[in-house]
């Protein structure tokens, strides 16, 4: 009924010139004003949209102040974000027919309208109707993803030979932006049609490999399932690594264990390489029984100390994962001491090192992590081994040697967490003063709890405000007058993208041309300035703080206008209600939000983990069956609405079982709520809550509560000067 009312307004009303971009605060903090009148028709459904507002939809499209062809454009994307496919390419047609030649759009716009109807088309298996679109497209399309697209329609019109070799043209011609297109996902389906298999493996290793975004990697997921002849390809290639890689990326593990097996029943490889590769391939996939058996009956006679070391390392490994003892810790000690030339001998002093404290055997421990920082020149663990030597010592009273391991390992401990850490373990006037200037927003001295209530947040408008002055600040120091002036004409056709509301085109676009330019501030500036006023909070955020790292120390009002950019704040409106409700600090719910989804509303983890605050649907039934609310499907949690309101709920919860306790309520929102206990029970009685943090076993967890904390007082920063 829906699309039939929506397609019934769209072709009675007249079309109106193209209005051009300006600021627009509801896009900025993605809300509805009250008045939504006062907003233009286009800025109306591009913020209703993203807030899954259907009945905001509707009056958006109902209105008859902007062109006809993006009217019509518009609605069909709402209809096919619907599921109603069929009244989505009703629309798409009827705009193509509208679409004035005379329409004043770039080229990247009539690609992308054209690209988006062929697509539904092919998911809908028309291939007359792609056809159709193929021989009259609104404009005449070179670029290498329209013919990659060709491409597939041909080989499910039968017709391989041109598919191949059309698909290895496109691919060849495609840049590494384009290679990650859904499109060239379907090349290994044309070259395993002419048997061309080694151009299929190469050319889907390629494709899988560039990929980043999680929804097209369940595209890849979708063509893998759908085609036998590419698993079995891929399963039985020269080198599986990528197959492998692609297939845990995906949490299919049985598949993965499957071409492990594989390659144990036919001995692919040299013997040594293989019985390593089988090894790793085991561990990774925590078949622990079949790992402990596959070791004891490999023959290690001819395997290398880095070899022998490897294998050990899988053996203890194992029994690390198992259970804590002191045996484990004298195990890792065993491979570093045997084979202290090779790259495992370093990984083994920090496991050992871990094995140590947990079994509080501190002076070994101390000693472990020492040794990893001296062997290695870099790595994700030598700057959090220098930490430990420090923490260790402090917690066991020795406060001067815990400053003489800080100095010995100064620049071990890097410029992040750990620095900070250690300064304000050792606490004396010299160190607080560098905490506080070099980490002004760490919660090892701001404390655990924002300080900004709810009541307090800024009105939404002046969020927008304080922002664009920022933009104002920077634009000075750069000597532009308007960064949204004298686009480049690649800049121009994004920008034009970005206002459609093609959120996740312009996304990946945008951040593409910053990164090609990335020594330009001025084109990051402008990066930041279309994403601002067009509602895409990722660029606004990532661009916001490439600049601020880049132009760091050039003076107080550039740090804070750059702070203040790379914080934006979408769902105002929905943040500011339910934060209220809960009585939950909005900056944390908008850290949260950053370092969970990105403030990407649609996206979903391949571990089913759903938008803004990533719900998994069983928290979700949880806490809407506690709520009183009725999740219709697992797809309600890509409305902002309910997803933050559900994912507020159950922070609200934790924070009430932790007692208030911040560190352990967001170790359990990141690692669960056991983990979050057990961690909080290694605290003692006397010691500060914020060193919690410190005693978080996953490294990973360690960092998300670190930074959580640190990004809220970041917000609570920016929001200071409208008070």
């Amino acid at each position: 009924m829906l699309a039939l009312l929506a397609f019934a307004l769209i072709t009675v009303l007249p079309a109106a010139p193209v209005q051009s971009t300006g600021p627009s605060p509801w896009r900025a903090t993605i809300s509805l004003p009250d008045d939504v009148g006062s907003m233009r028709a286009l800025d109306a459904f591009v913020v209703a949209e993203q807030l899954a507002d259907s009945l905001a939809v509707q009056h958006a499209l109902a209105r008859s102040d902007w062109p006809d062809h993006v009217r019509e454009w518009s609605a069909a994307r709402w209809m096919e974000r619907n599921g109603q496919h069929e009244a989505a390419l009703a629309l798409y047609s009827h705009a193509a027919a509208k679409w004035s030649a005379a329409a004043a759009e770039p080229e990247l716009v009539y690609a992308l309208f054209d690209r988006q109807r062929l697509d539904l088309t092919l998911r809908m298996g028309d291939i007359e109707a792609a056809e159709a679109i193929l021989l009259k497209p609104l404009r005449p399309h070179h670029d290498a993803v329209w013919r990659a697209m060709r491409a597939r329609v041909e080989l499910e019109q039968g017709l391989a030979v041109e598919a191949s070799q059309r698909m290895a043209a496109a691919f060849e011609q495609a840049t590494s932006l384009q290679r990650r297109d859904p499109a060239f996902l379907h090349a290994a389906r044309t070259h395993l049609a002419v048997g061309d298999t080694l151009a299929a493996i190469e050319s889907w290793q390629t494709v899988v490999a560039a990929i980043r975004r999680p929804e097209r990697l369940r595209a890849a997921v979708v063509i893998w399932e759908q085609n036998p002849a590419l698993q079995i390809a891929l399963r039985t290639a020269e080198d599986p690594a990528p197959a492998l890689r692609f297939l845990v990326r995906a949490l299919r593990r049985e598949e993965a264990l499957q071409i492990v097996r594989w390659r144990i029943d036919n001995e692919i490889g040299p013997r040594q390489e293989q019985e390593l590769f089988v090894a790793e391939q085991l561990y990774r996939l925590r078949q622990h029984d079949a790992l402990r058996t596959w070791l004891e009956e490999t023959d290690r006679n001819e395997f290398d100390a880095e070899q022998l070391a490897e294998a050990e390392g899988y053996r203890w490994g194992v029994a690390r994962r198992e259970g804590t003892s002191l045996e484990v810790a004298r195990g890792f000690d065993a491979i570093a001491e045997t084979w202290p030339d090779t790259p495992r001998a370093a990984e083994a002093w920090w496991e050992s090192a871990w094995m140590y404290e947990l079994s509080d055997a501190v002076p070994e421990a101390v000693d472990r992590y020492a040794r990893h920082v001296e062997a290695t020149k870099a790595g994700r663990f030598r700057s959090s081994a220098a930490l430990r030597t420090v923490l260790l010592t402090w917690r066991d009273k020795q406060p001067d040697a815990a400053r003489d391991l800080a100095r010995r390992f100064e620049a071990a401990l890097g410029q992040g967490m750990d620095q900070a850490a250690a300064w304000w373990l050792l606490g004396d006037a010299d160190d607080e003063i560098r905490l506080r200037e070099e980490h002004p927003a760490s919660p090892f001295w701001r404390g655990l709890e924002p300080e900004i209530a709810a009541a307090q947040l800024p009105a939404i408008a002046a969020l927008f405000e304080l922002q664009e002055q920022a933009l104002g600040e920077v634009s000075r120091r750069l000597s532009m007058s308007n960064p949204l002036q004298d686009l480049p004409e690649e800049l121009v056709a994004i920008a034009r993208v970005a206002e459609l509301g093609l959120r996740q085109e312009a996304t990946i676009r945008l951040q593409a041309y910053a990164g090609a330019h990335a020594a330009d501030e001025r084109v990051r500036l402008q990066a930041i300035a279309i994403a601002l006023h067009n509602g895409l909070p990722e660029v606004q955020a990532r661009q916001g703080w490439f600049l601020q790292r880049k132009l760091r120390g050039e003076g107080p009002a550039l740090d804070q206008a750059l702070r203040t950019l790379s914080l934006p704040t979408p769902f105002a409106a929905t943040v500011s209600r339910i934060t209220t409700a809960l009585d939950l600090p909005p900056a944390l719910i908008w850290a949260l939000m950053r370092r969970e989804s990105f403030f990407d509303a649609d996206v979903v983890s391949l571990a089913g983990a759903y938008g803004l605050m990533q719900l998994l649907p069983k928290t979700a039934e949880r806490m809407a069956d506690a709520e009183g609310l009725v999740l219709g499907a697992e797809s309600d949690l890509f409305q902002p609405s309910v997803n933050l309101r559900l994912g507020s709920s159950y922070l609200a919860n934790l924070k009430a079982e932790a007692a208030g306790n911040w560190v352990r309520a967001l170790a359990s929102y990141n690692a669960g709520e056991w983990n979050g206990e057990r961690w909080e029970a290694r605290l003692r009685p006397e010691e500060d809550p914020a060193l919690g943090i410190l005693l978080i076993s996953y490294t990973e967890t360690r960092s998300y509560v670190y930074n959580v904390l640190r990004v809220a007082h970041l917000y609570e920063d920016a929001w200071r000067a409208l008070f």
